[in-house]
């Protein structure tokens, strides 16, 4: 689709599919639902030359009807449509990652894509819930980039950061999330280190660094902050006594996994890191990053002296890497942090 002549026809046959379809199927909806990602992704492509406001209202008014739908008969279809939503998920996720690393695009298109992904992520973690409502998934990460990419953009208008109304509401916003996910992360924790069945040691990597990135976040709420920490490494002593029950190769496997991961959450974070962000929040954030960084060393290098896993050494150097990595954000970190006690903090 190369106009919003064409996108508006599309839409349009999307609407009439919906009313033709009052007695739901879930087939006809996912359908719908594909169709309406490409023509949000033609969307962004058309806007950087316009800005149709009708059009934008009548996809998301189609987008709406569909996600309501399918949010409402989800739960029918439990089990053909658990690997469906998480596969869509991790596309999502992808498009993001790949979009912070798009320079070719104005902000605002960008941003605007951004958000879009972000929503559907968004929708299908809540679809997930929907269909397991004893599990907990976390929409912390995507929720948090949002609100990133929205203060990114707002510079654009200066008047909203004046407004004092709109930005206590934002704060109270990201409160509100901290303390929800701060509960979520406290369940899950619950559920895996407490349950009386074996764990799945795959859950509990992602309740561990699901902890790791939600500390970050609660840096200001100590109160928080102190309970993530504490089911950190509740989380630690579990997943270790868990691996001690694995075979070689797959100790390896799990742990070459697991450092993969947490390279992957580390380069995201700083990554993410806005200039106005406290510069002593940082280094707080980075101390504790190098303090999973070693605690990671101290189980590889075990795992390296045992002759079944001596495979480990390979990924032994990629922590070092990480760990020189972040010894030197936090030595320029440090650094900044000294010019600005002298010269006052820069501006660029």
């Amino acid at each position: 689709m190369e106009s919003f002549e064409k996108i508006q026809q599309a839409l349009a046959q999307i609407q009439a599919k919906i009313q033709e379809n009052s007695a739901f199927s879930l087939d006809v909806f996912w359908a719908l639902y594909e169709s309406l990602v490409q023509i949000r992704e033609s969307f962004h492509a058309a806007w950087q030359k316009q800005q149709p406001q009708e059009c934008l209202l009548q996809l998301i008014q189609a987008e709406n009807q569909v996600h309501d739908a399918i949010y409402a008969n989800v739960a029918s279809y439990a089990q053909e449509n658990q690997a469906k939503i998480e596969s869509w998920a991790k596309i999502f996720e992808t498009k993001m990652r790949m979009l912070m690393q798009d320079v070719t695009q104005s902000p605002a298109v960008l941003g605007a894509q951004f958000r879009g992904y972000a929503s559907e992520v968004l929708f299908l973690k809540r679809l997930l819930n929907r269909l397991n409502q004893a599990a907990e998934h976390s929409a912390l990460a995507n929720i948090f980039s949002e609100i990133h990419q929205l203060e990114l953009h707002a510079e654009t208008i200066p008047q909203w950061r004046k407004d004092a109304v709109i930005m206590q509401q934002f704060n109270d916003l990201k409160g509100k999330l901290l303390e929800k996910e701060v509960q979520a992360l406290q369940h899950q924790a619950q559920i895996l280190c407490n349950s009386e069945a074996t764990p799945d040691l795959d859950q509990l990597a992602q309740a561990f660094l699901w902890s790791d990135n939600l500390y970050a976040q609660t840096l200001d709420r100590p109160d928080q902050a102190a309970i993530c920490e504490q089911k950190q490494i509740e989380l630690r002593s579990k997943m270790l006594n868990e691996m001690g029950k694995l075979s070689g190769q797959k100790k390896i496997q799990f742990i070459a996994d697991l450092i993969l991961e947490f390279q992957e959450s580390v380069h995201e974070a700083l990554g993410n890191n806005t200039d106005d962000a406290s510069l002593s929040k940082c280094l707080q954030n980075l101390s504790k990053m190098s303090e999973e960084a070693d605690w990671l060393e101290k189980i590889t290098e075990e795992l390296a002296k045992q002759p079944d896993t001596k495979d480990a050494k390979k990924y032994l150097r990629k922590l070092k890497k990480l760990q020189k990595y972040l010894a030197a954000e936090m030595q320029e970190r440090q650094l900044q942090g000294r010019l600005e006690s002298i010269f006052g903090k820069r501006f660029v």
